[in-house]
């Protein structure tokens, strides 16, 4: 059983999974966000943390595994344990733990259990299917006749190389037709 597949649908869909006798899954929102620097866009999203602390079952991975294998509870109980039973098992051994959509499980140095999450994840349903994107950053200029050049090809001219004088002359004709468009 992968376990780790059953994980990642509840996370969907609840903010906590607790893996009895391993520890915990939790998501926190977080806004949506422009750098600035970067014109990098990031969708809306849930940044997913692990808490060893939180060990004990409250039902809801074993009642969903049970729902989904059309099995008794008791027997759900038994194949979460299994696997959580083989994953410390890996733990012990020294190997890094890869739960495929959720990240990466291993033990410290010092014998803690620490948790890498995949940056590929995303477990806000709001956000579904967006995902990092580059937004080019849009130049501010207006349009302006170069001179000899024809009425039929406008050039972008930047607002800072434009005295103030004709951008307001530009501005105030432009405006101009678009009332003119409005009343016809």
């Amino acid at each position: 059983m992968r376990l780790e597949l059953f994980i990642t649908d509840l996370l969907f869909r609840h903010d906590c999974v607790i893996v009895p006798d391993l520890g915990a899954f939790i998501t926190r929102s977080l806004p949506a966000e422009i750098a600035s620097a970067t014109h990098m866009f990031r969708p809306s999203r849930k940044q997913l943390a692990f808490n060893g602390s939180l060990k004990e079952n409250d039902g809801l991975l074993i009642g969903y595994v049970s729902r989904v294998n059309h099995c008794s509870y008791e027997q759900a109980r038994q194949q979460v344990k299994a696997s959580v039973g083989h994953w410390r098992h890996e733990l012990a051994a020294g190997k890094k733990l890869r739960l495929e959509h959720i990240g990466q499980l291993y033990l410290s140095p010092q014998g803690s259990l620490q948790f890498t999450p995949t940056l590929e994840s995303n477990f806000d349903l709001d956000s579904y299917g967006n995902g990092i994107f580059h937004l080019p950053p849009l130049e501010k200029g207006l349009r302006n006749e170069k001179e000899g050049a024809s009425k039929k090809a406008p050039t972008i001219v930047a607002a800072s190389e434009m005295s103030p004088e004709k951008a307001v002359v530009l501005r105030r004709s432009s405006s101009g037709w678009k009332w003119a468009a409005v009343i016809a």
